[in-house]
């Protein structure tokens, strides 16, 4: 079997999920679940395409293992799937009561220790595509650490993805949180994001513009997602795809847990752009009909 030609880096947690009601101030029983957008991205990938290589970091704790096992069950290689040593996993607990849904908590856990040193130089000779999320920007050292990959992604030539993920409840401040944001989308090719993804503070809330806004900055491609109302994407006249905008209105599903359908759709938006033999029409499509 080849060496995979993608990277994926970014988080693997664990997925506290109450049995009751998720609004619910007071609840006692969990159930957990293998989480973190990255590694949801690799395994989506992992069953569209082929295994991607995941860079990410893990405790030596049941949690850690339960995420090991998970991700050999999708067939990731194990490469750069790092299990620390003395530190814990970090959790993300589904929780209505807070913006997004969503508390992550990683501070101190295994989930932010990153370093570059721990990529050889000579992997990215063989990569064509580096996909990584933005939760782990908002702490160091893997803050560093995903700039630095970013860097040398763009020093061997390979096309980058980036989904924000912005979670206001893990950012120090708004104005670290878009400032951090500004810096990235100077240096990658396509963003794939929901609306929420954005601050107000600095993006226009209107997807349409929000996706030119994103344009501007450098970026060739952007697909903005809308949950029920669909996505649409936009394109730079000079990229490698043409300039276009595209919409689609999704998909009438009945919702049972909405929790990574972003993830699938980015998945599979990839998965079409690297193909190569369908339009971009037809990738957005795809992407919809995956993330519902």
């Amino acid at each position: 079997m080849s060496s995979p030609n993608v990277l994926v880096a970014g988080e693997s947690v664990i997925d506290l999920i109450p049995f009751d009601d998720p609004a619910a101030r007071e609840r006692e029983l969990f159930r957990r679940r293998a989480g973190g957008a990255p590694a949801n991205v690799a395994v989506a990938l992992s069953r569209l395409d082929s295994p991607p290589f995941l860079w990410t970091s893990i405790g030596d704790d049941a949690f850690g293992e339960h995420l090991k096992s998970v991700l050999s069950s999708a067939s990731i290689p194990p490469q750069f799937v790092q299990q620390k040593e003395r530190v814990s996993t970090g959790i993300g607990l589904v929780d209505d009561t807070v913006k997004g849904g969503f508390e992550l908590y990683l501070d101190g856990t295994a989930t932010v220790k990153f370093d570059i040193d721990d990529l050889p130089t000579d992997l990215f000779s063989d990569l064509e595509w580096v996909h990584l999320g933005g939760v782990l920007l908002a702490r160091e050292p893997s803050r560093t650490a995903m700039f630095d990959l970013i860097e040398r992604a763009n020093e061997f030539d390979c096309t980058i993805s980036f989904d924000p993920n912005t979670r206001p409840s893990i950012w120090p401040s708004t104005d670290e949180c878009v400032d951090t944001l500004e810096k990235v989308l100077t240096s990658v090719n396509i963003v794939i994001g929901h609306t929420d993804d954005f601050p107000n503070e600095s993006f226009p809330s209107n997807s349409t513009a929000l996706a030119e806004a994103v344009l501007t900055r450098g970026v060739d491609v952007v697909a903005i997602t809308k949950g029920s109302d669909g996505a649409e994407v936009k394109g730079r006249v000079d990229s490698r795809w043409g300039g276009f905008h595209i919409t689609h209105p999704g998909f009438d599903v009945e919702v049972e847990d909405p929790t990574g359908a972003g993830d699938t759709f980015t998945a599979a938006f990839i998965s079409g752009l690297r193909r190569g033999d369908i339009t971009v029409a037809e990738t957005l499509e795809l992407a919809n009909a995956s993330g519902a």
